[in-house]
């Protein structure tokens, strides 16, 4: 009997996906870094990071709302999500990209599903929406989760097509709050290392050498469990 090699090679589509993602992140966060040292824009980093920290709840909910926006209207997110991690740290800039990113697909849901978007023809022969019409007829929110964790799945168009699909509102809300934890957890965590490397240009130091050595094992415990939940999510979506 020959081997059945689909659900591997579907794994290691996800790993090499995943690790394009996050190689494609860090490239960004690196550049940031690079230009604002050139252009001497570290003062400025600073007292935006000082307005954010006295505006408190103000700053978060601004933060929140521009995330929520650009999923519903199909803008980029990398730099708010990395923004998050940046401005409010590691856990709270998760929060908050998780549940302005959450919202944000919830209207995208209920416009589509309202009717806003009819169920065309055309609609229907996408892949994206064969895709999807075949994880929600396997059933459950844990599929709808591993949308989230495969790397290049669009995020915020599957919001629409989700809409015209059957999926149930428990099951849709379900999977992408739980399904964006790891990705949002990784873009904070890039983001608050990113703020610490430019503080160090102006030559303050945020971080002990201890500190910096748990901050970077912390990071690389994050990319291997990126890496292993990309895999597993390929492969379940696979067998869908």
């Amino acid at each position: 009997m020959e081997p059945n090699l689909s659900g591997d090679n579907s794994a290691q589509q996800s790993t090499r996906q995943m690790l394009l993602v996050i190689l494609s992140s860090t490239a960004i966060v690196l550049a940031v870094i690079v230009v604002g040292r050139a252009l001497g824009l570290e003062s400025h980093y600073l007292a935006f990071l000082q307005w954010a920290e006295q505006a408190g709840l103000r700053g978060m909910w601004l933060t929140g709302l521009l995330l929520c926006l650009s999923v519903v209207f199909l803008l980029p997110t990398v730099y708010l999500t990395v923004g998050a991690g940046l401005l409010f740290g590691v856990v709270n800039g998760a929060v908050i990209v998780v549940v302005a990113g959450t919202t944000g697909a919830l209207c995208a849901f209920v416009v589509s599903r309202i009717g806003v978007l009819k169920r065309t023809q055309r609609l229907q022969q996408l892949d994206l929406y064969k895709t999807i019409d075949r994880v929600v007829h396997s059933g459950g929110w844990e599929l709808v989760a591993c949308t989230r964790l495969v790397p290049f799945f669009p995020f915020k168009l599957s919001n629409y097509l989700f809409g015209l699909s059957s999926v149930t509102y428990r099951d849709f809300l379900r999977g992408t709050f739980v399904g964006m934890w790891p990705i949002a957890l990784f873009n904070a965590y890039l983001g608050s290392i990113a703020g610490d490397m430019m503080a160090i240009g102006t030559g303050q130091i945020p971080l002990s050498s201890s500190e910096w050595v748990m901050t970077l094992i912390g990071f690389t415990v994050m990319l291997i469990v990126l890496v292993v939940l990309a895999r597993r999510a390929g492969r379940r979506l696979k067998k869908a």
